[in-house]
């Protein structure tokens, strides 16, 4: 993290007189608003790599696979149909974004040090801004890519700064469900880019175009949001900036009665400020343990499988026989039981503990993962590559549950634990 105040120190359990202001929730809203990038562009680009003119324009082979049954002359129809999309070139505009974000993520740290939080969220917008316009007005594979590249960046600025400011603006005491809404809006993007690819769809030529392109609301917002909303007490006392960060903190907390709570971040700020160079520091042996539980939380976190489901759930709808419409519709439920389910997160995070969520939450997952995958083995061969209904409602029904144990357990504490 950019810095070690995101935690107030003191006693354990101590209770500040911190009330949850309408202030607060706005605050937090925006620094949760951080998530868009990271839901819209995961729900949307499943849908675009399906949408037959986005393929028939940069990825000929895989649209003639899907479109004109050609499958390379292959015999089976069920290898076919798991064959259909493998096109690395495709794989190389997806995964770019999330290469930039690792590396942009990385710098981050730095600047959100140096300079604040504020500054780091506009910067986020703005590259996710451009890089919309720029895929929206794609006419090759290089401009995809490079589009990809810009809003990875804004991904992996807002990923690590803004779970981290709703952690040092809200109540101690609340401080979980507040961190959790950044997942909430990841889902909420989710969704919205389901909805959006599933409009899109009906518009033949362009309409890829228009889905990519509006990936610039969500940077609108973060750009916006960043220049309205305050630096964080913990930053600006960071950075030198003590009579600030004292209006900041009586404004957000609805109080003057603010001294206890400003000491302790002051104080955490002055150890924090004792290391010039905290990211070598994380590499001490004293340190070691939370970096190794931070490391693993996020590892476990994509090893979930959340990703193959999120990205590519209308391929694989479509492959396993769903019409195209009929994919991007189930994208849509997929999405509305991400956002519910991650509402009972916010809820009973604090009073249920972040242990209790995560262990009941992978055994929910496990046993969904478990039947869809008996469901495809048996079913999918059975019916060479096209399941019927009752089988394809199965899938979706338990695909949902993986989903939901997903929302209210791995994913928005994956982010919390380790802020």
């Amino acid at each position: 993290m950019a810095g070690a105040v995101a935690v107030s120190i003191g006693k354990p359990g101590k209770r500040y007189n911190a009330k949850m202001t309408a202030y607060v929730w706005f605050l937090c809203l925006i620094g949760g608003s951080g998530g868009l990038l990271l839901g819209y562009d995961n729900g949307v680009i499943g849908g675009v790599t399906s949408m037959a003119a986005f393929q028939y324009k940069f990825f000929r082979t895989v649209y003639d696979a899907k479109e004109l049954g050609d499958y390379h002359a292959n015999p089976n129809p069920v290898k076919a149909a798991y064959c259909s999309y493998n096109n690395q070139v495709l794989q190389l505009v997806v995964s770019s974004l999330y290469i930039s974000a690792l590396f942009s993520g990385i710098i981050a740290s730095k600047f959100a040090r140096l300079y604040g939080r504020k500054p780091v969220n506009i910067v986020a917008g703005a590259f996710f801004i451009v890089g919309a316009a720029i895929l929206a007005g794609a006419v090759d594979v290089a401009m995809l890519v490079v589009g990809r590249i810009l809003l990875g960046v804004g991904v992996g600025l807002c990923s690590l700064v803004m779970p981290m400011y709703n952690a040092e603006v809200a109540p101690p005491h609340l401080r979980g469900g507040m961190n959790i809404l950044f997942q909430w809006f990841v889902t909420f993007g989710i969704l919205c880019a389901g909805l959006i690819n599933y409009g899109c769809d009906f518009i033949d030529v362009w309409g890829w175009r228009l889905a990519l392109g509006l990936a610039a609301i969500p940077g609108a917002i973060v750009f916006l949001g960043g220049l309205i909303m305050p630096e964080s007490p913990s930053s600006l006392i960071e950075r030198g900036h003590f009579e600030k960060a004292r209006v900041v903190l009586a404004k957000i907390r609805g109080t003057n009665d603010i001294d206890e709570e400003l000491a302790d971040i002051t104080e955490a700020a002055r150890i924090s400020n004792l290391a010039p160079h905290p990211m070598r520091n994380l590499f001490k042996p004293q340190y070691r343990p939370q970096l190794t539980i931070s490391l693993l939380f996020m590892m476990f976190q994509q090893f979930t499988g959340i990703n193959a489901i999120i990205f590519y759930a209308p391929v694989l709808f479509n492959s396993i026989g769903s019409g195209h419409t009929a994919s991007l519709l189930n994208t849509v439920i997929i999405g509305a039981v991400n956002v519910l389910a991650t509402v009972v997160a916010i809820v009973v995070v604090d009073r249920l503990g972040r242990k209790f969520l995560l262990i009941a939450g992978v055994v929910q997952m496990v046993i969904a993962e478990i039947v869809v995958g008996i469901t495809l083995k048996y079913e999918f061969v059975k019916y060479a590559g096209a399941l019927p209904n009752g089988p394809s409602i199965g899938v979706l029904v338990c695909i949902c549950v993986f989903i939901a144990g997903f929302a209210w357990s791995w994913g928005p504490i994956g982010w919390l634990y380790p802020t």
